[in-house]
């Protein structure tokens, strides 16, 4: 039997844009360094680094929403991926962030480390990484050379050089 009752309610939804969640910072770091990595785009953020399928889990977490972490003593190539939850809940992901270790640059030297004064010395640093920047140095500038090798000539009385590389 129909009694003829009705009823009905009209609502409207607001429907929440998206949660774009995006990972700033380096994408590469020497051995056993550390690197700091940022987010944005949420209110409060969930890390996942990991290096293969593991969870890498030497991290600093820099602020109380979590919106910036250091990745401590990187030794393995990484992958982050950041979450972000927004003030209506609404949450997002990044898209994956690679970080790549590189490795250590290794410098030799080569020369007579033993000569009579007022005698001419060459030293020769060498490199193992290719675009390598050699600076040497004994409180004169000798230049900086973009290469895996650099020599420097010098007939002064010199105690010791100091030999940059980055």
């Amino acid at each position: 039997e129909n009694t003829g009752c009705s009823d009905s309610i009209r609502q409207q939804v607001n429907m929440m844009s998206p949660v774009q969640v995006s990972i700033s910072g380096e994408n590469a770091v020497c051995y056993n360094k550390s690197l700091t990595l940022n987010a944005s785009g949420a209110t409060s953020y969930t890390w996942s680094v990991k290096k293969g399928n593991e969870t890498y889990n030497n991290l600093t977490y820099n602020d109380l929403s979590q919106s910036s972490i250091t990745i401590n003593n990187i030794t393995e190539n990484l992958t982050v991926e950041v979450t972000g939850t927004d003030d209506y809940g609404c949450i997002g992901t990044s898209t994956p962030h690679m970080i790549d270790v590189k490795a250590s640059p290794s410098l030799t030297i080569e020369g007579d480390l033993e000569v009579c004064s007022g005698k001419t010395i060459t030293l020769t640093a060498t490199s193992a990484s290719s675009n390598t920047k050699i600076k040497w140095g004994n409180n004169t500038d000798y230049g900086n050379t973009y290469s895996t090798q650099a020599s420097i000539t010098e007939n002064k009385k010199i105690e010791s050089f100091d030999v940059t590389i980055e």
